[in-house]
């Protein structure tokens, strides 16, 4: 279940079965307090005790959660009420002794239907739209042991620990480089009432669907967010002053700092001895070291002007925590 169906469910519960904080006894749903205990989310934990107990937990919990991240309510209602009606449906099936179990990908569909109770269910019909979906059942009445193509008049009789599926290709269109899928029905008619399935238009690009892109935007956010809370540290080491000379170099290099982790990041040199630094002496080097492990500076006296320099080099060495 994605985060979005997760909330569009939490939100539906809460809004039919819950004021503020409180539990309020509300039999909209149609489904009973254990199935709609049941149905809400992992992500809030009910703890233990009674149903209602559980119920009164949520309804706390998800009033709280509302005051701390109401846009995130706010985005995930946009759900499409029809899935919501679908889950609904799931649970009234579930009271029933009837388990509709079904999966939705880019470019197929299916419909698990599991009995879990003694009384007896006949599946009487299958509708769809045949220029959007393929679909096919594992049997029928007529064909106990025979997969077939799913028909208006397929008939099937499920007893306690039957199961049986609806298997549907979709039948893509192409744009140009991209294959647009429809949005559709699939809808199952049985004697303990319909169940129907709302299909969202998907898109493929190349080899890759449009809800697999929206997957992967999340993993790259949660990514981006998890970057924004990493600091950035970093450390200087430096040299005492070279010896003096016409030609003087030295390297700054910290072990301790790279077994720590830290990597060069930059370096500087700087003319040492202010009593004695020459007007007009250059720094003739200031570079990595040739592992990238310390900082290289070097001097050098002008033509004809024989004079003496130190030097002292900088390593600078950074980190992310």
């Amino acid at each position: 279940m994605s985060q979005a169906q997760t909330y569009a469910i939490a939100n539906r519960i809460y809004s039919q079965q819950c004021e503020g904080s409180t539990y309020k006894e509300n039999k909209s749903l149609n489904i009973g307090l254990e199935a709609v205990v049941k149905a809400i989310p992992l992500k809030f934990n009910l703890g233990k005790g009674s149903d209602l107990e559980k119920m009164e937990s949520f309804c706390q919990s998800y009033h709280g959660f509302l005051q701390q991240n109401f846009s995130e309510a706010i985005t995930a209602s946009t759900v499409s009420v029809d899935s919501v009606k679908a889950w609904e449906s799931c649970q009234r099936f579930k009271n029933s002794g009837i388990e509709f179990s079904p999966n939705v990908l880019s470019s197929f569909v299916t419909i698990s239907v599991r009995k879990t109770d003694p009384n007896p269910v006949t599946v009487e019909k299958i509708e769809y739209d045949p220029s959007i979906l393929d679909c096919q059942t594992t049997s029928d009445d007529s064909n106990p042991k025979k997969s077939l193509p799913a028909k208006a008049f397929t008939r099937k009789t499920l007893n306690s620990g039957d199961q049986w599926h609806v298997s549907c290709g979709r039948i893509g269109q192409k744009q140009g480089a991209e294959t647009f899928y429809p949005s559709t029905y699939l809808s199952v008619l049985t004697t303990a009432g319909p169940f129907s399935l709302p299909i969202q238009s998907e898109t493929e690009i190349g080899s890759t669907s449009a809800r697999e892109i929206s997957e992967n935007m999340k993993v790259l956010a949660a990514r981006l967010d998890d970057t924004a809370k990493r600091r950035l540290s970093c450390k200087v080491f430096h040299t005492d002053e070279s010896g003096w000379g016409q030609a003087p170099s030295i390297v700054a290099r910290s072990p301790e700092f790279l077994n720590e982790g830290y990597t060069l990041a930059g370096g500087g040199c700087e003319l040492g001895g202010e009593g004695r630094r020459a007007h007009n002496g250059p720094i003739t080097q200031s570079i990595p070291t040739a592992e990238a492990d310390g900082w290289y500076c070097r001097a050098m006296d002008p033509p004809n002007i024989p004079l003496d320099y130190s030097v002292r080099a900088y390593a600078i060495y950074c980190r992310v925590n």
